[in-house]
């Protein structure tokens, strides 16, 4: 069986329920997110800040003692030069 045009479009649209003279908009709106889908995403968020944030400040305190320790090496190689020529 061989539809053409008009025929072809109403049997689509029989076989998905819908009724062909119905005027359908080019551009359909977007489908908002739900309340439930949106906590969803902010717990994830919340989980990802509560397991980040304490390896962050570690990382941070680390960082910050090594450099301690390398401006203390070079005031003491510093000191040791001065302590060879003086």
């Amino acid at each position: 069986m061989v539809l053409a045009g008009n025929e072809m479009i109403k049997a689509i649209a029989a076989f998905w329920g819908g009724n062909p003279n119905k005027r359908r908009p080019l551009f359909f709106a977007p489908r908002a997110f739900t309340l439930v889908e949106i906590m969803v995403v902010v717990m994830i968020i919340g989980l990802i800040a509560a397991f980040g944030i304490p390896n962050f400040k570690k990382a941070l305190l680390k960082s910050r003692e090594r450099s301690a320790m390398l401006h203390l090496s070079a005031i003491n190689g510093a000191n040791e030069i001065y302590k060879a020529r003086n």
